[in-house]
C-alpha cells in the first residue's frame, strides 16, 4: 500500500523559450534555454498559514535574462554553492561562472592549457572535502581536481575509452558509465579497461544513472538495478518503471522518477522488499530534474547540490503539512514545478494509520541524522488525541518526532 510523501507545486508556467537544464541555488533557480539564454529566478516561498492561496506556495521573479551567457542550447547546469560557482555545459565546452554576479572565471583546459572542445556529458562529485569533476568526450573520460589557489579545475589524468559515452555517474572513487550496448565500471586507479556490468540490449537507444550515497541505480529499459561502487547488486529485486525514465533524481530516501504523465516514487531501503512503490504523481512531460549530475558525499542528509538553503526553522509547524527546505525541482520543455516532501512525522503517521507499522518504524530510523530527532517517551493523553507526531507503541510510549 501506497502513501502520500510528496506533494507537487507548480512554480513557473509557460516560459516562452524550451528549458534544457536546471539548477537550484538557494532561493534562485538557473533555467538553461535551447537558445543558450540563461533566465534567473528568484523562488518564493510562503507557508500555509501565510499563503491567500493554499495551491500556489511558490512564486517567482525573473530577475535576469542572460542572452550573452552562450550562443548554443546549455546543456547541462549544476550549482557549487561552498565553491560559488555555476558550472554549464554548452557548445562543448565547460565554463565556470560565479554565482553571484554570472561573471565567468574560466573555460576548463585540457593537459596544453587549451581550452576543451567535444565535451558531450560531465558528472560532479564532492568527496573528503575535494571537488572533482569528470567528463566525457570522444571516446575519452577526463578527470579533473578543483584548485582552489587557481579558482578552477584542473587537468588530472585522461581514460581511453572503448566506445563513446552516453551516461556517466559516479560510484565513489570509480565511475559508472552507460555505453550504447553495455554498462561499465571505471576504476580511476587502474589501468584495467572498463569493467562491464550489464547488457542493455540492442532496443535501448539511452542510458542513464543516479548516484546514492553508498550505491547507484541504472537504467535498463524499464527495470532500474542498484549496484553498490564494486559493481555488485545490493537488492535481489529490480525497480520496475512503467516505462525509460528520461532522468532520475533522489530525495532521501526517496527515488523519483518522471514516466509519462506521472512521476513515480519509491522507498529505497535494506528491507529486501519486493515493491517499494510509494506513491506516483499526476505530471506530464517530466524531461529533467535539478541537480541530477552532482552527488556530495561528505554530507549525504541535507544535499547543497540540490540548494536546499532555505531559511531552516527553528520550530515545527504543524499547521504546514510540507517541508519547503526537502524538495527537489522538476521541469518539462515550459513548466517548472517543485516536488516538497511532507514532513516525516505526517508520512510516520499515515503509515501507521494504515497498519504499515513496519515502514513507519523505517521512516522514523531515517529521521535519525537529519534536522528531525525521534524520543521514546510516555504521552499524557490518550490515542483518541495524541498528538500528530506521535505514534503510540505498547504501555503508553509513544515515539515522537519533533524538530531537533
Amino acid at each position: 500500500m501506497g502513501y502520500t510523501a510528496f506533494e507537487l507545486h507548480s512554480v513557473i508556467e509557460n516560459i516562452p523559450l524550451k528549458i534544457e537544464s536546471i539548477a537550484v541555488w538557494g532561493d534562485t533557480l538557473f533555467v538553461g534555454t535551447d537558445s543558450g539564454v540563461l533566465l534567473v529566478y528568484n523562488i518564493t516561498y510562503t507557508s500555509i498559514r501565510e499563503s491567500a492561496n493554499p495551491k500556489k506556495r511558490f512564486t517567482y521573479a525573473l530577475t535576469s535574462s542572460r542572452k550573452d551567457f552562450s550562443k548554443k542550447a546549455i546543456n547541462q547546469l549544476c550549482t557549487v554553492p561552498e565553491l560559488g560557482i555555476l558550472v554549464s555545459l554548452s557548445d562543448g565546452q565547460i565554463r565556470l561562472h560565479t554565482l553571484s554576479m554570472l561573471r565567468e572565471i574560466d573555460v576548463l583546459k585540457n593537459a596544453k592549457s587549451q581550452n576543451m572542445k567535444g565535451i558531450e556529458e560531465f558528472s560532479l562529485k564532492k568527496h573528503h572535502g575535494q571537488f572533482t569533476i569528470a567528463l566525457t568526450m570522444s571516446k575519452k573520460l577526463v578527470i579533473m581536481q578543483y584548485s582552489s589557489k587557481e579558482s578552477t579545475f584542473k587537468f588530472e589524468q585522461e581514460l581511453t575509452l572503448p566506445d563513446n559515452a552516453k551516461s556517466i555517474n559516479w560510484c565513489g572513487e570509480n565511475i559508472c558509465i552507460g555505453f550504447k550496448r553495455e554498462y561499465s565500471l571505471v576504476d580511476l586507479k587502474s589501468t584495467s579497461p572498463p569493467k562491464k556490468l550489464f547488457n542493455t540490449g540492442a532496443s535501448q537507444q539511452t542510458t542513464l544513472g543516479c548516484s546514492l550515497p553508498n550505491e547507484i541505480v541504472v537504467a535498463i529499459n524499464n527495470i532500474g538495478i542498484t549496484v553498490n561502487f564494486e559493481g555488485k547488486p545490493t537488492r535481489k529485486y529490480g525497480i520496475g518503471w512503467g516505462e525509460m525514465p528520461p532522468c532520475i533524481g533522489y530525495l532521501e530516501p526517496y527515488l523519483i522518477a518522471p514516466v509519462g504523465m506521472f512521476v513515480e516514487i519509491r522507498i529505497l531501503s535494506n528491507s529486501g522488499q519486493n515493491d517499494p512503490f510509494v506513491q506516483t504523481v499526476p505530471v506530464n512531460g517530466i524531461t529533467k530534474i535539478s541537480q541530477s549530475n552532482f552527488v556530495d558525499y561528505d554530507d549525504l542528509v541535507l544535499d547543497h547540490g540540490l540548494g536546499v538553503a532555505f531559511r531552516t526553522k527553528t520550530k515545527l509547524d504543524l499547521e504546514d503539512e510540507i517541508d519547503p527546505e526537502n524538495r527537489i525541482f522538476l521541469c518539462t520543455k515550459t513548466n517548472v514545478y517543485a516536488l516538497t516532501m511532507r514532513q516525516f512525522y505526517l508520512q510516520a503517521f499515515e503509515l501507521q494509520q494504515n497498519k504499515e507499522f513496519e515502514q513507519a518504524l523505517h521512516i522514523c530510523e531515517i529521521v535519525d541524522g537529519t534536522k528531525y530527532q525521534i524520543e521514546q517517551r510516555r504521552c499524557a493523553v490518550s490515542t483518541s488525541i495524541m498528538p500528530i507526531n506521535c505514534l503510540p507503541r505498547e504501555n503508553s510510549t509513544c515515539l515522537c518526532i519533533t524538530l531537533s
